[in-house]
């Protein structure tokens, strides 16, 4: 909750009624997954999941406009988002992975899923505050075929991509390498070679004045 703008203690109230909330949906599970069937609440729990995390994308990506007015926008769509988790996602998956697994394969089935569940959450849990307050919104960029640096340059507070969502960006989501990568790698080398030069020099003149 402190990542879209609310003050400490209002992010501890926020995150206990959250935390209400979502003790309520889970229950609210068991009562759905044998009326709605697995399948209709993880498709419809996909669905509602994904228009809660891009209208908080999209707020966060709006935040220093109106603080308090997008804040408030964030934290109702995660709200949303762990209501439509709780009652679907969060629930049916630790049942039907014991279901469709045959009997000899029931309890590796199960550890598996346990373990990959708990290892999602603990990257997730320790990466999202660290991108959100570093890169904002623009978590997501096509990676292939460029270097660390070019990402340090496309993320750079000075760089054109003010968008909301990179998908919009075909700098962002083209699959070979950007021209002004490029670019501002040949600008790199030269000022890099332009460095050592002047460094040699200098070291050439010490050992004259030396000698």
């Amino acid at each position: 909750m402190k990542n879209v703008g609310m003050n400490e203690m209002m992010a501890r109230i926020l995150t206990g009624c959250n935390a209400t909330s979502y003790m309520i949906s889970s229950g609210l599970c068991f009562w759905l997954i044998e009326r709605c069937g697995r399948r209709v609440l993880m498709l419809s729990g996909l669905s509602l999941q994904c228009l809660a995390y891009v209208m908080v994308a999209i707020s966060i990506a709006l935040l220093d406009q109106a603080p308090f007015q997008w804040g408030i926008v964030a934290v109702s769509f995660l709200f949303f988002y762990y209501a439509a988790f709780g009652c679907t996602w969060g629930m049916v998956p630790w049942v039907y992975q014991a279901e469709i697994n045959s009997l000899a394969m029931r309890t590796v089935g199960a550890a598996s899923a346990t373990a990959t569940n708990w290892l999602a959450g603990f990257i997730c849990t320790q990466f999202t505050p660290t991108g959100i307050e570093n890169i904002g919104y623009r978590f997501y960029i096509k990676t292939a075929y460029r270097t660390l640096e070019d990402l340090d340059v496309y993320f750079d507070r000075d760089s054109h991509h003010p968008t909301i969502i990179p998908i919009s960006d075909k700098v962002a989501k083209q699959s070979k390498r950007p021209l002004e990568a490029m670019e501002a790698e040949a600008l790199r080398v030269a000022t890099t070679k332009a460095i050592d030069a002047k460094l040699a020099t200098e070291h050439v003149e010490d050992i004259e004045r030396v000698v």
